[in-house]
């Protein structure tokens, strides 16, 4: 599965991929502990209703990998995913890429949705909330994409349908 937006390709993720996620001047110890997981996530393929993709900026000499996006099954309801590299950050590509993860969600016949961000991350919030999600007050625990540790993320939900 393929998604086209006004600036971004979204794609599935292969295997020769895990370098240019982080970009050439990433701090090498980062992208150790962030290749591998970010890779098996787009590795996991729990169904169709769930696609994870890799989000590229298209250009003349070739498209450049920006970060991932998709949807994940969470306890309740799809949580949508969206990160972005940092060098690539404050662009509004993750608005961009979740925006069509959104459409697609609803095209899959997805009726709500999760995203979830930790409380130190005022960007990640921001972006949830540009997307039209809110605050439920619910947090959840998971496992640290860098470390392995567990991290608390508040819940934020929202109504695909009007």
């Amino acid at each position: 599965m393929f998604i086209r937006s006004d600036r971004l390709f979204l794609r599935p993720g292969w295997p020769e991929d895990g370098g240019a996620l982080y970009g050439c001047d990433a701090d090498p110890q980062a992208v150790a502990q962030l290749v591998a997981p970010v890779q098996e996530w787009l590795a996991i393929r729990e169904s169709r209703n769930f696609p994870r993709f890799l989000v590229t900026l298209p250009g003349a000499d070739g498209a450049r990998v920006l970060g991932v996006a998709g949807l994940q099954r969470g306890p309740q309801r799809a949580e949508l995913v969206a990160w972005i590299a940092p060098e690539h950050a404050g662009q509004g590509f993750a608005t961009e890429a979740g925006r069509a993860v959104l459409r697609l969600a609803r095209t899959l016949g997805h009726r709500a949705l999760d995203a979830l961000h930790t409380a130190e991350m005022p960007a990640a919030r921001r972006f949830v909330e540009k997307l039209g999600f809110r605050p439920t007050g619910e947090w959840r625990q998971r496992r640290g994409l860098a470390g392995g540790h567990a991290v608390s993320l508040l819940v934020n939900s929202r109504e695909l349908i009007a």
